[in-house]
């Protein structure tokens, strides 16, 4: 896994020594990435962050500020470690913490939230509806929701589908607060 633009291009990003976490893939990354552009001045909110992928990406790409949240210490540890190999530290706000406890500690309203929760058990439906209740998530905010085809697309009466793309056994949906 590698950042794919920006001024950290290039760099390697760890990885997990196991299938614990499941990493948005170059292919995938790159594809979502093109859609997106740049992030000149925004501020991410990676909410199951695993490896950070994403929101290292955004940081390379021209983001001013990421949060990332994951509940597991060894994500927390990976995310902290790419950080570092970016040299985006002081970017970034790392939460040890679940994702609907890290939306209440927001201090900026995000303007793309990634969510790439673990496949397969309805977390980024569960996302949405926590999202559909923050005050920080606001209808300039840019949901984008990473899921498996095999399982129901994540929607929410308080988010309107912008886009939707698939790769392989990867949808992506892009989703816009009422």
């Amino acid at each position: 896994m590698r950042i794919i633009s920006g001024f950290a291009k290039g760099q390697t990003l760890a990885t997990p020594s196991n299938d614990r976490v499941r990493p948005t893939t170059d292919r995938v990354r790159e594809s979502l990435f093109a859609i997106l552009g740049r992030f000149d001045e925004a501020v991410v909110f990676d909410g199951f962050a695993g490896t950070g992928a994403l929101g290292c990406e955004a940081l390379s790409r021209g983001a001013d500020f990421a949060y990332f949240a994951d509940k597991h210490s060894a994500s927390i540890a990976l995310v902290e470690e790419n950080l570092e190999r970016i040299g985006a530290t002081e970017l970034a706000k790392v939460l040890a913490m679940p994702f609907e406890r890290a939306l209440t500690q927001l201090e900026h309203e995000p303007d793309v939230v990634f969510l790439d929760p673990p496949y397969d058990q309805g977390l980024a439906q569960a996302a949405l509806e926590t999202m559909s209740q923050a005050a920080k998530i606001t209808t300039a905010c840019l949901v984008v929701v990473e899921q498996s085809t095999d399982e129901e697309p994540a929607e929410h009466a308080e988010f309107d589908l912008d886009d939707e793309r698939i790769y392989g056994s990867t949808r992506i949906r892009f989703l816009l607060r009422k």
